[in-house]
């Protein structure tokens, strides 16, 4: 009954705190319990862990357990194992956001490359279109002038008649 009543004391007057703050304190009282005081002590870490994770507090997190698990380590080894699920799920979470970033990256520069190729074709038919046009102009100017010079060839015969 104390157990839980230290539990339930320390999560309310705590809840407002920061994670470090948080790690520091539990620190210190994990450091000098023993019995069942440290084992409370430990579960209230890991569910302090277990709460971040869940609302997306990676980083928050990852410190928390630096800070925490060498303590534990050190004063309760056996009790240490409790923390191997939050972990687990740490990196779950890590190896999915870096899975997704990569797979941002990804598709950014494959849209990249595919805009970089829809861009170079339509130069290229760009370029082609105005090659065919410059063409185009060309053989109408030689076809005038072939016309022009008839047409005055024409008038000159026509007049030396």
């Amino acid at each position: 009954m104390a157990v839980a009543l230290t539990i339930l004391a320390t999560a309310c007057s705590t809840s407002t705190k920061t994670a470090d703050a948080q790690a520091d304190e539990l620190k210190a009282k994990i450091e000098n319990a023993s019995g069942s005081q440290l084992d409370a002590y430990v579960q209230e870490a890991k569910a302090y862990a277990d709460k971040l994770v869940k609302e997306g507090k990676l980083e928050e997190a990852k410190k928390y357990l630096d800070i925490i698990e060498p303590v534990v380590k050190e004063k309760a080894p056996q009790l240490a194992a409790a923390f191997d699920t939050v972990n687990s799920t740490l990196g779950r979470i890590t190896s999915k956001a870096t899975d997704a970033v990569t797979d941002a990256k990804e598709t950014a520069t494959e849209a990249a490359t595919e805009a970089k190729e829809a861009v170079a074709d339509k130069a290229e038919q760009t370029v082609a279109k105005a090659n065919d046009a410059a063409n185009q102009a060309v053989d109408k100017a030689a076809d005038a002038a072939n016309q022009a010079v008839g047409n005055v060839a024409d008038k000159a015969k026509s007049l030396l008649k």
